[in-house]
């Protein structure tokens, strides 16, 4: 069914946007998959079968409820006054970084330096850094967070360590000089790269990364302090 499902006294309503049974969702979006103005809001299809480009993007209208496809790939973010970001293989079987401006509805690719590893990337506002993660090496177990300087294409490792697994790396919204990083303390891999445990007892934290230097902060986030 699609409409409205549900109603609350303080004038909430919940709206049933789409009644596909195709797997969907927007969560993971490190930034709300919306533009500023928030007129509408991004959902990624899951179509398996079209695969590597594996995820049809669909932006939906909060009036009118029209739909349409924003792009077809693989990870996405948004960030950058509300512009769309997400990666996708071409048709001569090369990755692309594909910028959505969600207002006009028009997409611009932005040129990414051989060698960055196909991860989950993020961008600065006013798109000058990439964040990317990366698997250095699973005996020893060792991961890193790279980045990217658009305006000289230079690129590399600025923060190495065991429990860097599942980054879920964002930028500051505000001028990109900091980047939040996920630390999953304990996890575990074998030496062919098969994830044993996601988590130790230590528990997951957060951690805060200078932009670009990569000097850290610790959060007071996750045992013992949450």
């Amino acid at each position: 069914m699609i409409g409205i499902v549900e109603e609350f006294d303080n004038g909430v309503v919940v709206y049933q946007a789409t009644d596909e049974t195709t797997d969907k969702s927007n969560i993971y979006c490190e930034f709300p998959w919306c533009p500023l103005d928030a007129h509408c809001f991004v959902y990624a299809r899951h179509i398996p079968e079209n695969a590597p480009n594996h995820f049809e993007y669909i932006a939906c209208d909060f009036q009118t409820w029209e739909k349409w496809v924003v792009g077809r790939g693989g990870e996405a973010t948004i960030a950058n006054a509300g512009k769309f970001y997400y990666m996708r293989m071409n048709a001569r079987g090369r990755r692309e970084f594909v910028r959505m401006d969600l207002n006009a509805r028009e997409e611009t690719i932005i040129d990414l330096p051989e060698g960055i590893p196909a991860s989950k990337l993020d961008i600065t506002i006013g798109e000058r850094y990439v964040a990317y993660k990366q698997a250095l090496c699973y005996d020893p177990q060792l991961f890193g967070v790279g980045l990217c300087d658009l305006h000289t294409g230079e690129f590399g490792i600025i923060y190495q360590d065991s429990y860097v697994c599942n980054t879920h790396h964002q930028f500051e919204p505000g001028e990109g000089k900091l980047l939040m990083v996920q630390h999953n303390r304990g996890c575990r891999y074998t030496p062919d790269g098969t994830r044993t445990l996601l988590v130790g007892p230590e528990g997951a934290t957060l951690f805060v990364l200078e932009i670009p230097g990569g000097k850290v902060h610790r959060l007071e986030v996750g045992p013992p302090y949450t």
